[in-house]
């Protein structure tokens, strides 16, 4: 594990499911690929439950390019944003429809797993923005809340303004 820490960029290590780990994973090159319009290659590792994933790196070019975004584009971020209702609506209504049918056929069974794979997936695309929005601009947002109220207050102002105006999705 050593040399992949060394030749890759470390991502995440959670317990998670092997379905899930492959879910996510399919998302995150599929974001990569939207938002840098960059193939990376993934490598995973899996063991008693907990699911790891490096890439070829790529977090500070995009890093970059969301600070620019909020700063220049700032209607292309609301649109993403937005998607992650959009995605998480059709992935819980898809979850909340399925219902147990013991004369349900393999071949019946192994569609529905398919499309939920390909809805997850498909969620956690703007999933990982959230996520990469969030990690990106936290200094940036720490120096603009820092310069505007002060270092003392700065912790009670940022718990202020994380607090969503509105719930999204929920299960």
């Amino acid at each position: 594990m050593k040399n992949i820490q060394e030749k890759w960029e470390f991502h995440w290590k959670r317990e998670y499911s092997l379905f899930y780990g492959i879910a996510v994973t399919y998302s995150l090159i599929d974001f990569i690929k939207e938002e840098l319009n960059k193939n990376i290659e993934i490598h995973c590792e899996g063991e008693k439950g907990w699911y790891a994933v490096y890439s070829t790196p790529w977090k500070n070019v995009l890093y970059k390019k969301i600070v620019s975004d909020f700063k220049n584009n700032l209607s292309y971020v609301k649109k993403k944003n937005d998607e992650i209702h959009e995605s998480g609506q059709r992935f819980a209504s898809f979850a909340k429809s399925l219902k147990e049918n013991e004369k349900s056929s393999l071949e019946e069974l192994v569609k529905l797993y398919i499309k939920y794979f390909d809805l997850l997936k498909e969620y956690g695309n703007p999933l990982w923005r959230s996520f990469y929005y969030a990690d990106a601009v936290l200094e940036p947002i720490e120096e603009i809340l820092s310069n505007h109220f002060g270092e003392k207050d700065i912790s009670k102002k940022i718990d202020e303004y994380s607090i969503p105006s509105k719930r999204r999705v929920f299960f």
